[in-house]
């Protein structure tokens, strides 16, 4: 047997054992993209926007914690730093204002939404 075939013979089934395996937290992000599978989440609110697209918004335990979800999209965690019902996170600060939510995002118009009536998911 060559020394190449060795190597090739012994590094593919460490190579296929590793491809087996998962990381945990990588599991955990993936559930958390997917919208109100958190059990943290107490409230879901769906807001339609400026430019008709429905958001949802999830809001957790904490109070300090939403997740904002885009149409078509995957959900951003945003946090606030104090009970101040504004929430930053990924670029985008979204505030919260009784059934008013402006979402401000980088080198984009400010989007003006109002909760759906009942709208929650």
């Amino acid at each position: 047997m060559t020394g190449r075939r060795a190597t090739t013979i012994l590094f593919l089934p460490a190579a296929l054992a590793l491809a087996g395996c998962t990381n945990a937290s990588e599991d955990r992000e993936a559930q958390d993209h997917i919208p109100g599978s958190d059990p943290d989440a107490i409230e879901r609110h769906i807001y339609v926007c400026s430019d008709r697209r429905s958001y949802l918004v999830d809001v957790f335990r904490d109070g300090l914690t939403i997740d904002l979800t885009p149409p078509d999209g995957k959900p951003l965690r945003l946090s606030a730093f104090s009970q101040d019902p504004t929430y930053v996170g990924n670029g985008i600060t979204a505030r919260i204002s009784g059934p008013v939510l402006h979402i401000e995002r980088a080198n984009r118009p400010v989007l003006t939404c109002r909760q759906k009536l009942g709208g929650r998911g």
